[in-house]
């Protein structure tokens, strides 16, 4: 993930696949299992989730429910860190427990966009729509981490369900415009 987020910072990229595979140890299903297990035991954001584990052939997948989007994410990134796993199938899902109407939540994404340290010098040139907790960021932005970001300030927001990525990354146009 980390050399995909790498590539997709680089000026001038569009897009990148990623088809990198982990080349772990391998490690009984077993033992995997009961080390993903006891990492979301002791994890203090996670230890009161109901996620359901189950591997193989290294294949992680992730199912159950948990309270906040964050918290689906953070199963994933808290699952990949155990030695032998491969790959990661996250299927959790989001039980919303606390409802915000459309103006809260978009007063929140707005808020946590200027007081984002990747975000805040962007963040009066993207404009947030909030419909039925689906929330769209549109706009323009320098670079692709900024494009990123936005989306993942918005889709960690309690309350969001989910986040259309309208936004436009400056760069690119900048550079299409050139080469004309």
């Amino acid at each position: 993930r980390l050399a995909e987020r790498d590539a997709g910072d680089v000026v001038g990229v569009t897009w990148v696949s990623n088809l990198l595979t982990v080349k772990a140890d391998w490690r009984e299903d077993s033992s995997i299992q009961d080390d993903v297990q006891f990492e979301m035991d002791v994890d203090y954001t996670l230890n009161s989730q109901v996620i359901i584990i189950h591997v193989k052939d290294g294949i992680v997948m992730l199912s159950g429910d948990v309270d906040t989007f964050y918290q689906k994410m953070h199963a994933a990134e808290v699952a990949s860190r155990v030695r032998g796993v491969r790959d990661i199938v996250n299927t959790i899902k989001v039980s919303w427990a606390v409802n915000h109407t459309d103006t809260e939540l978009r007063d929140r994404i707005k808020r946590r966009l200027a007081s984002n340290i990747e975000t805040r010098w962007v963040s009066e040139r993207i404009t947030v729509k909030v419909k039925n907790g689906i929330a769209t960021v549109m706009g323009d932005v320098d670079t692709w981490a900024e494009y990123r970001e936005a989306a993942r300030l918005a889709s960690l927001t309690e309350g969001v369900l989910s986040v259309t990525n309208k936004l436009a990354v400056a760069s690119v146009n900048y550079f299409r415009h050139q080469s004309s």
